[in-house]
């Protein structure tokens, strides 16, 4: 039996990818080459494909493409010269409405803390051990515990959810 792939397309798929000016042309080559092969890779699995290169702000080139009818597959590693540039850029994303892949700016924004990302590890692990709870909670929990922490440092308290947490 011959399997046949389906010729209607499945998602509008924007590949949002970024460049450095420092890269050697070799580095450009490749990272053309690269994206040019994920976008025949979508094609071929049905998808309407379009890119979206930017430098270093990506709001003026993704606009044209309403948040609406694409999804964002975010192949961004940073942005030149600019430390949490890539946190920056899903933050961006958030806030015109698009849905990407990848982790959301919290996340990128706090690997590259190292001390806040131990003290977040450690709060997190404090309440699997204590409360048990289960892991699609846990990311927000960890935020809510980190933010009162933070707040008691600074003599404030919280209010979550209507109530104050300790």
């Amino acid at each position: 039996m011959t399997k046949t792939r389906s010729t209607e397309s499945r998602a509008n798929v924007v590949i949002l990818y970024n460049y450095y000016k420092s890269w050697t042309p070799q580095e450009r080559a490749d990272a053309d080459a690269l994206t040019a092969s994920m976008v025949n890779g979508l094609r071929d699995a049905g998808h309407t494909v379009e890119t979206c290169e930017f430098w270093q702000d990506v709001r003026p080139a993704i606009r044209k493409f309403d948040p609406a009818k694409w999804i964002v597959f975010n192949w961004c590693e940073g942005v030149e010269d600019e430390t949490g540039g890539d946190s920056r850029v899903c933050a961006d994303l958030d806030s015109m409405g698009y849905t990407y892949t990848g982790n959301a700016p919290w996340t990128l924004k706090i690997s590259v803390e190292k001390g806040r990302a131990k003290h977040v590890l450690v709060v997190a692990a404090d309440a699997a051990e204590i409360g048990g709870k289960d892991d699609l909670h846990l990311g927000r929990d960890v935020r809510r515990r980190e933010a009162a922490v933070l707040g008691q440092a600074r003599g404030q308290t919280l209010l979550v959810d209507g109530t104050d947490e300790e």
